[in-house]
């Protein structure tokens, strides 16, 4: 099971059109359970703002070790302080920037697909912010990929990536850090768990890689009181952790081995490793 030291990250969805009992029920078990480090709450499409934030102010008083890092319209920004609670705006590079007295950072999407070397430009607006960086790829188009990383390197933008990203130096050096080792007998005592899950209505997903033959569980918008230890325990056991490290195995034989990109989207690789071993085409 998670301990506040593995750093884990949990992001969590909240895009109903209203609010599901059962969900909010379990995501306050997962919240609880697996101490993470940073749980990031993506409200924007959520509709009952008034009952949500409600529960955001329940939930961060009951986890004070917990970075929590709000997504969305927040109708007490104004009034909130906590040394807890961030505040933090989603954008898309292709749209104008606007920038926000009340947010402490900003997460900016760059589609590998169709991206624009002058599209950069965009971000220095947001020079002197909190700056992340979220790539994204329909296509896993790696080659794009590490071209775009290396462009925005180049570029001198100062910028931060969360844990959803890998650096391929520190991972020749640690493969415990794909769970590529015996968590027993592991120098820093890692469990082999996934430490960036990803939680919507359809169930929790190990770096937001959205293929639902790698989630660890698909009913937390139906069970009851979900038990996060079994939850946990039994996706060990499952094809679907299998399929996790087989294709950490294979990221590491086909693209650490023999690549030469030093930061790594591991929701693009994953996704790519998967699609690769299936045989199927992208």
């Amino acid at each position: 099971m998670y301990e506040f030291k593995d750093f884990v990250t949990l992001e969590i969805m909240l895009d109903f059109n209203k609010s599901i009992k059962i969900y909010f029920d379990n995501i306050n078990i997962l919240i609880s359970e697996i101490e993470a480090k940073l749980v990031i709450l993506d409200i924007r499409n959520a509709n009952n703002i008034n009952w949500i934030n409600t529960w955001i102010n329940e939930i961060t008083n009951c986890n004070e070790k917990t970075i929590f890092l709000i997504y969305g319209e927040y109708p007490n920004k104004c009034k909130t302080i906590k040394n807890n609670l961030l505040f933090g705006k989603k954008l898309c590079i292709d749209k104008s920037i606007e920038l926000d007295e009340k947010i402490d950072l900003y997460n900016v999407y760059l589609n590998v697909d169709n991206f624009k070397n002058k599209n950069l430009k965009k971000l220095e607006v947001l020079s002197n912010k909190e700056l992340f960086i979220e790539f994204q790829s329909k296509k896993c188009d790696l080659e794009k990929t590490n071209l775009v990383i290396n462009n925005l390197y180049k570029s001198k933008i100062d910028f931060s990536l969360s844990t959803l990203y890998k650096d391929r130096n520190h991972i020749l050096q640690h493969p415990c850090n794909i769970y590529l080792c015996n968590g027993k007998n592991c120098h820093s005592n890692k469990n082999g768990l996934p430490k960036y899950l990803y939680v919507n209505e359809k169930g929790i997903f190990p770096y937001k890689s959205l293929i639902e033959e790698l989630s660890f569980f698909n009913n937390i918008n139906t069970d009851k009181e979900i038990e996060i230890n079994k939850i946990f325990v039994d996706y060990m056991q499952k094809d679907a952790y299998k399929r996790f490290i087989l294709c950490n195995k294979y990221i590491y034989r086909e693209f650490i081995l023999v690549g030469s990109s030093r930061i790594m989207p591991w929701n693009i690789y994953l996704n790519k490793a998967y699609y690769m071993i299936q045989g199927n085409k992208i």
